[in-house]
């Protein structure tokens, strides 16, 4: 009898043991699984900000083409309104 108690308990730890394993694969999975979710969200972060920068780059590009295309002409509004005064300096003097 004493054998047999023996026996069962064994099993009875052995039973607990694979349980536990069970569970702990289980446990496993579901953080694989939340590591791979949270891998796609990064790396989803990551392309965002790439995409992010390039647009940046272009509105800066932009921006700066704007200035530029002010300052060419506001030297062309000057010209003109230089032409004008000589103009009028001119059917002035007639």
């Amino acid at each position: 009898m004493d054998n047999q108690n023996k026996t069962l308990e064994f099993v009875k730890q052995k039973t607990g043991t694979v349980d536990q394993m069970e569970m702990l694969k289980k446990e496993i999975s579901k953080q694989e699984d939340a590591v791979k979710k949270a891998t796609k969200k990064y790396e989803s972060a990551v392309s965002d900000d790439s995409n992010y920068s390039k647009d940046l780059d272009k509105v800066n590009n932009k921006i700066n083409d704007n200035i530029t295309e002010q300052s060419k002409i506001k030297s062309e509004i000057e010209n003109v309104q230089k032409n004008i005064a000589e103009l009028q300096g001119k059917l002035n003097a007639l």
